[in-house]
């Protein structure tokens, strides 16, 4: 690797990581929310949370990663790259400001507008052939899939209101195809650029994984309507992603025990992960569990994290330290150990939180603590990555 694309990484990878610190923050922030008066409305901070969740952290480093493997040839990418950085740091504040609004709905606009034409570039350039490209392009494919809930919460707001049904759809269309379509697809398409193909599952496994994918729309639709024929649709789903997931966990697992690679415990933490994900969906086979779960905020939090820390983040961090030479110095390792153990735990007791095993007042304390931890370990990843470059890239 060159030491300009060494340098492209380390831009692209530190912002991820700094905004990353921003979501901690806030996400510290709202747990904080039972012992201190917020010094903004609490749906203004989660609505920053998300979005710099998502479309910052989790969506740069994505896209540097896929850069790294198809660099594209494309004089207006330092400026794109640049708009980029305003329009996440122009949510970040906007959403602080006034949740959604004139300002966060132009920053997002700009946001999506500038993915569509980059995501364009990126699957114009990215083969067909292969496991791995298969899982990259699905994933953006899906990214536009996802923004389809987006330009429908305008019009819904706009005609219907906030209240209507069809604004929670399209807002919970736009969360299923972006976590569990481009994010977690784009992931394990990175994943897998860093493992021989003969690890690879075959090609059969992306099949089911899209089919239960799709027919998973079927759950918000049963969510609103409360109607047999769309729980079906769901289990159809459920069944699919099993016979999907089950052949990219042994091949993960094949690969970990026979090549034994750098920082293979993160790959056996994303296998959790993915199991996890099945169990999360064998849940939904109870009829009234389903119907339930809807309102049920501890477990719908929980699966969201899970995917999106659990096995996306820890991919993408996974993947960022396979990209680059140098030796890590223990302190980064100190950083992920912690971010990963606090993570854990809070996975933990939001399930117990869910299923009213623990409650809500008696585990609140330590939830908090394990998020500061999370957020201490994120802030370790982040220094000690910038210290590293500064070492290896010659910066001053």
């Amino acid at each position: 690797m060159n030491s300009g694309n060494k340098k492209d990484l380390f831009f692209g990878f530190s912002s991820a990581f700094f905004y990353l610190f921003l979501v901690g923050i806030l996400g510290l922030l709202m747990r904080s929310s039972e012992w201190i008066m917020l010094p903004l409305p609490f749906k203004n901070i989660l609505h920053a949370h998300s979005h710099t969740a998502l479309l910052g952290w989790a969506f740069v480093m994505v896209i540097t990663g896929i850069l790294n493997y198809f660099p594209l040839k494309w004089k207006a990418l330092k400026a794109i790259k640049i708009a980029f950085s305003i329009s996440i740091i122009g949510m970040f504040i906007s959403f602080l400001y006034q949740s959604y609004g004139a300002i966060s709905i132009t920053f997002s606009t700009m946001f999506v507008l500038l993915a569509y034409i980059l995501l364009k570039k990126l699957l114009n350039e990215i083969p067909k052939e292969g496991f791995d490209n298969t899982f990259l392009r699905r994933g953006i494919i899906y990214f536009y899939f996802s923004t389809v809930g987006i330009w429908l919460l305008g019009p819904t707001s706009a005609i219907l209101g906030k209240s209507h049904w069809l604004y929670d759809a399209g807002i919970q269309f736009f969360l299923h195809f972006q976590i569990n379509g481009f994010l977690l697809y784009a992931a394990l398409g990175l994943i897998f650029k860093q493992i021989p193909k003969e690890y690879h599952p075959k090609d059969w496994a992306t099949h089911f994984l899209d089919t239960g994918l799709l027919l998973g729309t079927a759950l918000i639709a049963f969510w609103v309507s409360n109607n047999l024929f769309f729980y079906l649709i769901n289990l159809i789903s459920i069944i699919c992603l099993f016979i999907g997931f089950i052949p990219v966990i042994q091949s993960i697992r094949k690969f970990v025990k026979n090549s034994k690679p750098k920082n293979a415990w993160i790959l056996s933490c994303i296998m959790l992960g993915l199991v996890g994900k099945l169990i999360g969906h064998l849940i939904n086979l109870n009829y009234d569990f389903t119907e339930a779960l809807r309102f049920n905020r501890e477990l719908v939090i929980a699966y969201m994290h899970l995917i999106l820390i659990g096995v996306v983040s820890l991919g993408l961090i996974w993947n960022a330290l396979s990209l680059f030479s140098w030796k890590l110095d223990k302190l980064f390792k100190v950083g992920i150990i912690t971010f990963a153990t606090g993570f854990y735990i809070t996975e933990i007791i939001l399930v117990l939180q869910g299923f009213r095993i623990a409650g809500l007042n008696a585990t609140s304390s330590i939830l908090w603590l394990f998020s500061a931890i999370m957020l201490l370990g994120i802030l370790v990843m982040l220094g000690s990555f910038i210290l590293l470059s500064r070492k290896n890239l010659g910066y001053k």
